[in-house]
């Protein structure tokens, strides 16, 4: 059976949910390349950007390079509230200030970063992947709760590591951990080919790893225990 609608009017007003979506969707715009991006005045944004796949994993000074330019313009042009570099990516969390724009600030990331590695460090072609991924993660002024995320059976890691981890987790962070993951090898990535060859490629050192399935869920435990 079908209606046309002309005639129905709503029975009830919009619920609290509809109009929580209608505050949030406020001045919002979305455009779209490879990513959806979505852009909203006074947010704070998750953002993450990876090596092209022709490069390889950065060095420990190449790492100190992003350190350097993400705080470079902190207080000025955006508020850098959190980062993490990594050997083939970076992770972000920051509050544009006034006329600049997000992409504006990742642009200027990605293109300083990628000339220096090239004039510094001798590397060629595309640095970084063309896209970004981004994320709203809270409006201006609001609380932005976090979380400490642990892993355990890394390469290198043994027993000892995880009960003096857990001794810091108990002294400094006073937390259980909830969010702890055991390794596993992913491809492309300097932990998988210590993993697999057990040495560490840039100093022919041998590296422990542990594969063990029930030795890696000790270190796990390990983490996670009350430490009284």
């Amino acid at each position: 059976m079908r209606h046309s609608g002309a005639g129905l009017r709503a029975r009830r007003p919009l619920s609290s949910g509809c109009k929580m979506v209608e505050k949030l969707t406020e001045n919002l715009s979305i455009y779209r390349r490879k990513l959806p991006h979505w852009r909203k005045a006074a947010a704070v944004y998750f953002v993450t950007w990876r090596l092209h796949h022709s490069q390889t994993e950065l060095t420990p000074d190449e790492r100190q390079l992003l350190t350097t330019a993400l705080n470079h313009f902190d207080g000025k042009r955006y508020e850098l509230l959190v980062y993490v570099v990594m050997h083939n990516h970076i992770h972000v969390i920051v509050e544009p200030n006034n006329e600049h724009h997000l992409q504006a600030i990742v642009h200027s990331w990605k293109s300083f970063s990628a000339n220096r590695l090239q004039r510094e460090y001798g590397r060629k072609g595309n640095i970084w992947q063309d896209e970004y991924f981004d994320r709203i993660v809270r409006e201006s002024g609001k609380p932005l709760h976090l979380t400490y995320y642990f892993m355990a059976g890394h390469p290198g890691c043994t027993k000892a590591h995880m009960r003096a981890l857990n001794s810091f987790i108990s002294r400094h962070l006073h937390i259980i951990p909830q969010q702890v993951q055991i390794f596993t090898p992913t491809p492309s990535t300097l932990a998988t080919l210590i993993y697999y060859t057990g040495e560490h490629p840039e100093t022919g050192q041998a590296e422990f790893s542990e594969k063990n399935p029930r030795r890696k869920d000790i270190q796990k435990q390990l983490i996670q225990i009350r430490n009284k």
